[in-house]
């Protein structure tokens, strides 16, 4: 899957919007491996439920409609550098070949892969918006902090703008494009 870094001090906003506008799919939250890898929560939503996400001082509260708080993505500063573990969110699309298979009625699928969102050096795909690139089914939001890799899946894709920050030395920071939200909320 290809992504696209969220610049740090936007992620909140970004999460909000996504949540506002876009069929939340699912939660999954697991351990690193250095901690065990074990899955914490994996939960589907259909469109009766809501997940609440605040940002606080300590980090992401997740939560759903009615029920306090069920899990704490804690925010941790790094020993000796300006970086923010819990606050770098990249949103990645899911995008999927289909092809034809010689001689069947049937059709071959693909999951799209780059490294990185495009262009990236070598890329014959100029954007997250080439034509030439599926629709992506799927988007997420992904998170890694020093514990926890945690993963909100959303139906269909959340459109992106480039912005004018970039990573130190690596590449640029995208947000969601508010021009080209949906006219109505996921939640409506």
């Amino acid at each position: 899957m290809e992504q696209y870094e969220l610049r740090p001090k936007d992620c909140n906003k970004n999460i909000q919007i996504a949540l506002k506008y876009f069929p939340l799919e699912n939660l999954f939250i697991r351990r690193v491996g250095s901690q065990g890898g074990g899955v914490i929560i994996d939960r589907n939503f259909d469109k009766n439920q809501e997940l609440i996400i605040q940002c606080t001082k300590a980090g992401f509260e997740f939560g759903l409609r009615g029920v306090k708080k069920i899990f704490l993505f804690e925010f941790k500063k790094s020993p000796g550098d300006d970086y923010t573990w819990g606050k770098k969110w990249s949103l990645a699309y899911e995008r999927v070949w289909r092809t034809k298979i010689a001689g069947s009625n049937g059709y071959g699928e693909k999951l799209n892969f780059a490294s990185t969102g495009y262009p990236f050096p070598g890329s014959k795909y100029d954007g997250p918006d080439d034509q030439r690139l599926p629709e992506p089914e799927k988007t997420t939001l992904r998170c890694v902090n020093e514990s926890y890799f945690t993963v909100i899946t959303f139906a269909g894709k959340i459109p992106i703008r480039k912005t004018k920050y970039k990573m130190p030395g690596v590449c640029d920071y995208y947000e969601i494009d508010r021009a080209r939200l949906p006219k109505n909320t996921a939640s409506a």
